[in-house]
């Protein structure tokens, strides 16, 4: 299978990775990419909305994107993108997390006469002229067969990324080097000897290319991807907005990133310098440095103005400097420096800014004991809303529920549990074995076991009920599904 855009130029976002570094904020099923960490947008809305200010040839801006993620984020990511891009949306879902080779791969199969500009999802970036300026700047190169990417002018010896050496100026691309080599993360005498030499840029995962020159140099340097992928797409089945690659073979794909598979082989490889602000928010001492400069810069912008600073009074520091805190609710910090405070409904990470990267470690102990800290938060999201889990024991589990409107939830039965629901907000259709009715506020619904039932949202406003489960079993897997408008039938 192949498919059509109506331009030449199509935005990838690849919507993988857990953010295990920014637990508990970031889980399995609700990572980084779709949490706001500053202003009013997602790491992953901020990135639509990078990639639809691309201009269109001639023609406005890009009117279609392409996002690569797997089946667990999918009606999240469709949700965010939604939000912020009212045009074309191709889901590529993923049936396995093969690492960012096959992901690019299965979409060049998919659009192989397009130029493909890869982005991760999680990056942050306070305006979109730079990027432009860079894509515009390696189109020329990718029409010389080139595979251009992006390398970011380091502030810094980092050694949590790895490194690019710029080769020689390639004649007649303006602002595009061939790449010497592609650098593993160093040590830090060797990060700063790297920033040393003024030659050397941050590997920043972003990419433009023809998808027709990325898949020869990946049937060249790795034919296992390309072979595997290429089935995986011509098999692939369109259902509404998701394109689900074909399972078995995309599985059969080797795991490998595209810095391996292809551009560390590649003599095709460029790369043009990004000097604007960027960040990949991949710790939170990163996330508090960022809220650090953004503050600093919004009280220079107060001063200038003759502006109050705005304080909103949530959190309470004496004696303390150089913290960051994350919290709904209020926080006070009394004789401390340097720390991180993130606190959640069912977890709190306390960390010292400077060994913020071990925060995977920490996170990795804690769900031997307990997985669900690492898979879900207490509120989970759903295709149709949300459920929060307020109490769980042995034989009960109490839930408050949020059905959006317009919205269902599946024709199912539960083979080891009963229900009691509890109306308390909206107005909900509800059908109980062959009954359907319509159920209001402080009304009270049963449902035993084997019991066939769905609740509907028809009218305008939320639907909020109290659900309290009873059984011998109370995981999410006790659902056999008859129907479902979100495609979950099994």
């Amino acid at each position: 299978m192949t498919l059509q855009t109506t331009h030449s130029t199509l935005p990838v976002i690849l919507c993988g990775g857990s953010g295990t570094r920014l637990w508990p904020l970031s889980r399995e099923s609700y990572p980084k990419q779709f949490h706001r960490f500053v202003g009013s947008h997602t790491l992953f809305e901020d990135t639509v909305l990078r990639a639809t200010a691309l201009p269109n040839g001639d023609v406005g801006n890009v009117n279609e994107i392409a996002i690569v993620c797997n089946e667990a984020h999918r009606f999240m990511a469709a949700e965010q993108a939604a939000r912020v891009f009212s045009g074309k949306v191709h889901i590529v879902l993923e049936p396995a997390a093969r690492n960012t080779a096959p992901a690019i791969a299965a979409v060049a199969h998919l659009f192989p006469n397009k130029t493909l500009v890869v982005l991760p999802s999680d990056h942050y970036m306070p305006t979109a002229d730079t990027f432009i300026d860079c894509v515009k700047a390696a189109l020329p190169a990718t029409a010389q067969g080139y595979l251009v990417t992006f390398g970011i002018t380091p502030t810094a010896p980092e050694t949590g990324y790895g490194y690019i050496a710029a080769g020689q100026a390639l004649q007649g691309l303006q602002g595009i080097s061939g790449v010497d080599k592609f650098l593993e993360k160093p040590t830090l005498e060797v990060a700063k000897a790297l920033l040393a030499t003024g030659t050397h840029t941050w590997n920043s995962g972003m990419f433009v290319m023809r998808a027709a020159d990325f898949l020869s140099e990946l049937k060249i340097h790795a034919s296992a991807v390309f072979e595997a992928t290429k089935f995986a797409a011509s098999k692939a089945k369109i259902e509404t907005d998701f394109v689900r690659l074909d399972k078995v073979a995309f599985e059969s794909s080797p795991s490998i990133s595209v810095d391996y598979a292809v551009f560390e082989r590649t003599t095709r490889a460029a790369v043009t310098p990004f000097n604007g602000a960027w960040s990949d928010l991949g710790s939170w001492s990163a996330v508090a440095d960022l809220s650090t400069q953004l503050a600093a810069s919004q009280a220079m912008l107060d001063q200038a103005n003759d502006t109050a600073p705005t304080e909103d009074g949530q959190h309470v520091q004496i004696n303390s400097s150089g913290n960051h805190i994350h919290a709904d609710k209020p926080v006070a910090l009394v004789g401390v420096s340097d720390l991180v405070v993130v606190d959640t409904d069912d977890a709190l990470l306390i960390t010292h800014k400077a060994d913020s990267q071990q925060v995977k470690d920490a996170m990795a102990l804690l769900a031997k004991r307990s997985p669900e800290l690492a898979k879900n938060h207490r509120k989970v999201q759903r295709p149709w809303g949300w459920y929060d889990s307020l109490d769980l024991g042995s034989n009960h589990q109490v839930k408050r529920i949020m059905v959006k409107p317009g919205a269902s939830i599946s024709l199912q039965t539960h083979e080891h549990r009963a229900e009691h629901w509890v109306i308390i907000k909206g107005e909900a259709q509800i059908t109980l074995g062959t009954d359907i009715k319509t159920y209001q506020r402080y009304d009270h619904v049963f449902i035993p076991k084997r019991c066939l039932h769905r609740l509907q949202n028809v009218s305008k406003t939320d639907v909020e009920l109290i659900e309290v489960q009873c059984g011998d079993y109370l995981g999410e897997d006790d659902i056999v599904r008859y129907e479902d408008v979100y495609g979950r039938v099994v």
